[in-house]
């Protein structure tokens, strides 16, 4: 079964879970708000950004009265976390980037109020991170004047982070390390400022990825988002031939998860970008390395070139006919 067959069923059961809670206690709104954020999540992922919106909505709309009951607390507000971490999300993708940057802000003043309470510092903090990080991209998307002060924000969080107790940090570490390396685009200034703290991130998300066996679809997914990641993360270092070998791994692994999944073509893009990416850093590197004289070229045969050709025909040839910008 085709990944987006496998979602379409998740989605379809979903909503019929959805229809069928009528039972009316305590808990009812939760579980509505929870499972409309779960078929959101489906409906995103297959590209129904206006379904998932709407779900979302409706959701936010469900769980606002419980943010301050003392029962069910904590899912709550994990719960309302999420659905506006995913909202804002959603909002940014159809092009209505001030909403998302209203939605993103009130997740944030969420996650304070979670952190000044004392409930789940790790949790609420990691939470605050993404959210922070999400808002940092939309506004530098319409040039906002509130870019620096969401930057500032997010570098004192992350630090903030990872002075914790081991214990706090220990669940989120690899997902904080995603968007220290993989959302946080840096200037020449921040990236000396932070080198130290992106090279702790980037070994943990090294040890996630290599523990990561890729046996499912999901787990593929995680290990080639990981991959891209830090192959970007090495070429800010300058390290152009890791970078390179990392992103090599990473478009055979997005290869992999379109060759199961032809019908999603986000999985072609991601293959292209990062197979031309680990081009540029070979032939960079190879420019260097003529230059200073040395034999520490990296090995690249003809086949190996047109395998590389081959395969991004392949993946290009859907998204042309689609139309994908």
């Amino acid at each position: 079964t085709s990944l987006v067959g496998s979602e379409m069923c998740i989605r379809d059961s979903l909503q019929l879970e959805l229809e069928q809670q009528t039972q009316q206690d305590y808990s009812f709104d939760i579980d509505r708000a929870d499972t409309g954020q779960r078929i959101a999540a489906v409906a995103s992922k297959l590209g129904q950004n206006e379904k998932a919106i709407e779900h979302l909505e409706k959701a936010r709309k469900l769980l606002t009265p419980h943010l301050d009951d003392k029962q069910d607390q904590t899912r709550v507000y994990d719960l309302m976390t999420q659905i506006l971490l995913d909202y804002g999300t959603a909002l940014s993708k159809v092009g209505k980037t001030k909403e998302s940057i209203a939605v993103f802000q009130d997740g944030i003043k969420l996650s304070e109020k979670r952190m000044n309470a004392g409930k789940d510092p790790g949790k609420a903090l990691a939470g605050k991170i993404q959210l922070v990080s999400n808002l940092d991209i939309a506004q530098r998307s319409i040039d906002d004047l509130g870019i620096d002060e969401s930057r500032k924000t997010l570098w004192l969080s992350i630090d903030q982070f990872f002075q914790l107790p081991e214990q706090e940090q220990t669940p989120h570490q690899v997902d904080i390390s995603r968007v220290v390396l993989n959302k946080v685009a840096l200037s020449e200034d921040e990236q000396a400022a932070h080198q130290d703290r992106r090279m702790d991130c980037m070994k943990l998300l090294e040890d996630s990825t290599a523990a990561a066996n890729g046996d499912s679809l999901s787990e593929l997914r995680t290990k080639a988002e990981d991959s891209t990641a830090l192959a970007t993360a090495y070429a800010t270092l300058d390290d152009k031939k890791k970078s390179y070998e990392v992103g090599m791994s990473a478009a055979d692994q997005w290869y992999e998860l379109a060759t199961q999944t032809p019908n999603v073509i986000a999985f072609k893009r991601d293959f292209i970008w990062s197979t031309y990416n680990a081009f540029l850093m070979w032939q960079e590197y190879e420019f260097a390395s003529k230059n200073a004289d040395n034999d520490a070229a990296i090995p690249l045969t003809a086949d190996q070139i047109k395998k590389m050709y081959q395969r991004s025909a392949e993946m290009f040839r859907p998204i042309e006919n689609e139309g994908v910008e």
